[in-house]
């Protein structure tokens, strides 16, 4: 008749039709994934760490920049002033009253000091408050000669990548090496034996 309704098509079909969709869908997708599959590994992350800053120089091998402090004793220090006079080489610590490191290293220099009359050793108070400087220095107890940074004058000559830092400036004023972070006793010790032997 005409007007008949078509039967409904079986379930077992539409069944089949979906099953091959999906493995259609299989089999593309596994040829999609093995034409970009290559024989070679791929290569682990780059695990580097980033480069310090490079705005920032490194002044070994350079001429030391001159600069005047007053020492918490009172006294006034020249660079230029003490290697006309002296010829005597630096050891020159930046520190300040809220580093932590600065804390720890500053008995270590202390002690290089004493054993090392030969040195001038010089510590400086850059990127801080005047006053916690002084209360800081004396508290510390320490007998080389420390002063704050004025102006930062100190800290704009000598940059760094952060406190602790020091410089061996030898006694002709050129700065010899830096040396970022905390040091010991022993480091010190060794690195001015490299510099002036002994």
């Amino acid at each position: 008749m005409a007007n008949e309704i078509p039967p409904p098509r079986p379930k077992r079909r539409r069944a089949l039709s979906v099953l091959a969709f999906v493995v259609l869908g299989a089999l593309v997708g596994f040829g999609i994934f093995a034409s970009l599959r290559t024989d070679t590994p791929s290569p682990l992350p780059d695990l580097t760490p980033p480069a310090l800053d490079n705005t920032i120089p490194l002044l070994d091998g350079e001429r030391a920049a001159p600069f005047s402090v007053n020492l918490f004793s009172g006294e006034q220090f020249d660079l230029e002033r003490h290697l006309a006079s002296e010829s005597r080489p630096v050891f020159l610590n930046l520190w300040a009253s809220w580093c932590l490191p600065c804390r720890k290293e500053m008995p270590a220099i202390d002690a290089s000091a004493r054993n090392h009359p030969g040195v001038m050793f010089l510590g400086v108070a850059v990127q801080d408050d005047p006053i916690a400087a002084q209360a800081f220095a004396e508290e510390i107890g320490v007998t080389y000669a420390l002063a704050f940074d004025e102006g930062d004058i100190v800290d704009a000559r000598y940059p760094s990548f952060g406190l602790p830092v020091s410089f061996i400036i030898s006694e002709d004023g050129f700065i010899l090496e830096q040396i970022f972070g905390e040091v010991t006793e022993d480091e010190i010790t060794a690195k001015l034996a490299t510099w002036f032997g002994g």
